[in-house]
C-alpha cells in the first residue's frame, strides 16, 4: 500500500494518462488525502473520465484534448473558454486549455484569464511543450506562487520549449524562463 500520511507543504503531483488510468486515479487519490495539489495532463484524452477530472486541481489539456473531452471546437479563445467551463463543471477545479498558437485560457472559480504568449517567438519544435507547461505550473505552485504567476511561468516554459529542438534540451534555465515570463501577458475575460 501507498503511504497516505500528510504531504509536506507545497507538494504537487503531476500525472498524465500515458500510463493506465487506474494508476492516475490511485496516485491522485493518495495525493489528495496527503493534501498535495494535483496537476493532470489529459493525454490521452480517451482515458479521462469524470472521476479523474474530479481529482484534478489543475487540468492542462491542449486544444485538441479539450475538444476531444468536450466536443467543443477549441480553435478560438471563445471555444477554449467554453470547453474550460464545461470541464470545470465536470469536476476539475482549475482548467488551463492550451491554445494552438501558444498561451492558454485558464478557468477558475474566480473567473477566466487569457494568458498570451509573445506572438513573435519562432516555433521550431513543439515536442515537450506540454510537459514544460505542466512542469512550469507545478514548480510555481510548489513554490507558493499565485495563480497568475504560476500560469505565466507555465506559458513561459512552454513558449521557451518550442524555440529549440527536442524536449529536455529545450527546457529553459531560470534566467531564460524569467525573461520569457516578462513577455507573457494576462488579461481577464468577461
Amino acid at each position: 500500500g501507498l503511504d497516505v500520511e500528510r504531504a509536506p507543504d507545497g507538494s504537487v503531483l503531476v500525472a498524465d494518462l500515458e500510463v493506465p488510468a487506474v494508476l492516475v486515479r490511485r496516485a491522485a487519490t493518495v495525493a489528495r488525502r496527503r493534501g498535495s495539489t494535483t496537476v493532470v495532463d489529459p493525454a490521452f484524452a480517451d482515458r479521462v473520465d469524470d472521476e479523474i477530472l474530479a481529482l484534478a486541481d489543475h487540468l492542462t489539456p491542449d486544444h485538441t484534448e479539450a475538444e476531444q473531452l468536450t466536443g467543443i471546437d477549441t480553435t478560438s479563445v471563445e471555444g477554449a473558454t467554453e470547453a474550460a467551463g464545461q470541464l470545470r463543471g465536470r469536476g476539475a477545479r482549475t482548467v488551463h486549455v492550451k491554445l494552438a498558437d501558444g498561451g492558454c485560457v485558464t478557468a477558475t472559480a474566480d473567473g477566466v484569464l487569457l494568458v498570451a504568449a509573445p506572438d513573435d517567438v519562432p516555433v521550431v519544435d513543439t515536442t515537450g511543450a506540454g510537459d514544460a507547461f505542466a512542469g512550469g505550473l507545478a514548480t510555481a505552485l510548489a513554490g507558493g506562487a499565485s495563480m497568475d504567476v504560476a500560469v505565466i511561468r507555465a506559458v513561459a516554459a512552454s513558449t521557451c520549449a518550442v524555440t529549440r529542438y527536442g524536449s529536455q534540451e529545450s527546457y529553459p534555465d531560470r534566467s531564460r524562463l524569467r525573461a520569457m515570463a516578462d513577455r507573457v501577458r494576462v488579461r481577464p475575460l468577461a
